[in-house]
């Protein structure tokens, strides 16, 4: 059996789940999963995103394997989110397209304050792709200041939704402005805050990747 905390009269009350209930809530989480990644094939077609610039890639690895091991912030972040322990990827690819993503999936435990963790993990599906989708949409250069990626949430066509209102608008802001470190270290964004060649060939993948799969069947 598993325990869910359920809050109720501000209390915060344990509930078991049979295991079959757990399957299926698992199966579901699966399946939201694979309908975002097929919107965010749709919303920017890999045939749509610029080449792979290898040299601004093995650059960014060389950080990245680097920032780990010394345990430099903002990388031991990412690492521990990524669950990558004393052992990066590796390959190139894939440790940028975990470290990039290792935010949007968090599957390890990383070192954040419990308050901004949340904050991240209430961004939805339709968040991120409103948000990467938009960004890289707006080409090499496009702005991904916390502002600006709520604003790509609103003007997201593949988002059927109201606009967000101020309180959410609030918490996207913010949950972005926790993320934005992580996709400063691996380049995807440059010091200005701003796409880079690698962020717009990387970030759908990376995106996908959260959400356990590929961008294309053979995204190298």
């Amino acid at each position: 059996m598993s325990t869910i905390e359920e809050v109720e009269d501000g209390f915060e009350e344990p509930f078991e789940l049979s295991d079959d209930e757990v399957d299926r809530l698992v199966e579901d989480l699966q399946l939201e999963d694979e309908n975002a990644r097929a919107v965010l094939r749709e919303a920017v077609p890999p045939g749509s995103l610029p080449a792979l610039p290898r040299a601004e890639l093995a650059a960014a690895c060389v950080r990245i394997r680097e920032g780990i091991r010394t345990g430099t912030w903002p990388y031991d972040i990412v690492g521990q989110a990524a669950e990558f322990g004393s052992a990066p990827p590796e390959d190139d690819v894939e440790l940028w397209l975990l470290s990039a993503g290792a935010l949007i999936s968090c599957e390890g435990d990383p070192d954040l304050d419990p308050e901004e963790q949340a904050t991240l993990l209430s961004l939805e599906h339709a968040d991120w792709l409103g948000a990467v989708g938009g960004l890289v949409r707006h080409g090499i250069g496009a702005s991904a200041a916390p502002e600006d990626l709520a604003r790509y949430i609103d003007e997201c066509p593949e988002v059927d939704a109201p606009p967000l209102d101020l309180d959410d608008r609030l918490l996207v802001e913010t949950a972005f402005e926790i993320l934005l470190p992580s996709w400063e270290a691996t380049d995807a964004v440059d010091a200005n805050r701003c796409l880079t060649a690698l962020g717009a060939w990387g970030l759908p993948r990376a995106l996908a990747r959260a959400w356990g799969g590929d961008l294309e069947p053979d995204d190298r």
